[in-house]
């Protein structure tokens, strides 16, 4: 058994037992405003358990930026994309990259760069 064979499965299990409640707002649709006359997005708010924490010094470049976060996010029976936004802490975070982990050809783990 590979060493990411024994910390994935290992990794999903202490981000859904000791991890930061946070929402992944989701962009649904959009619906007719009748007061303005206008179509407005709506969005489902879904409650996962996260790692967060912030990059290194030696892991900022690119994309990644000073005050950016890594948030880890089992991937059990959800979908992120960067047009999906996190709140956590009474703030929203644009998604600015994900990244899926993989053990085999199962997707594990989202590693999510977010941006206040």
């Amino acid at each position: 058994m590979s060493l990411q064979e024994q910390i994935l499965p290992l990794a999903v299990s202490l981000i859904n037992e000791f991890g930061s409640t946070i929402s992944i707002k989701t962009k649904t649709g959009e619906t007719y405003d009748i007061a303005t006359g206008k179509t407005v997005p709506t969005y489902t708010n879904t409650n996962v358990k996260a790692d967060i924490s912030s990059y290194e010094a030696n892991e900022i470049s690119g994309l990644i930026q000073a005050g950016d976060l890594k948030v880890m996010i089992s991937a059990d029976n959800i979908t992120i994309n960067t047009t999906d936004s996190i709140i956590f802490d009474g703030k929203t975070f644009s998604i600015i990259m994900v990244s899926p982990l993989y053990l085999q050809d199962i997707k594990i783990i989202y590693q999510v760069t977010v941006r206040a």
